[in-house]
């Protein structure tokens, strides 16, 4: 929350997840994160874990923030 509020002193836009959370673990936002995408790594290599439902919430939330930058770079 603090990274947030810090955000909004100085004027920035917070891109969060638009998706409710996931209600089992092949779900995108399986943990439940609001302000961003959550992961978690077991004491695995990196091959197996995080596992791909975390992944891809990551990718969703990166396209997220690349469709809404673009929008911005358009109207400006």
């Amino acid at each position: 929350m603090t990274m947030t509020l810090f955000a909004a002193q100085h004027g920035m836009i917070w891109v969060g997840l638009d998706l409710f959370a996931g209600t089992a673990t092949n779900e995108r936002n399986r943990i439940g994160g609001w302000l961003g995408a959550m992961a978690q790594s077991d004491d695995v290599s990196p091959e197996l874990s995080p596992i791909a439902s975390d992944l891809d919430t990551a990718a969703h939330l990166g396209q997220r923030v690349a469709e809404l930058a673009s929008r911005f770079a358009a109207s400006a």
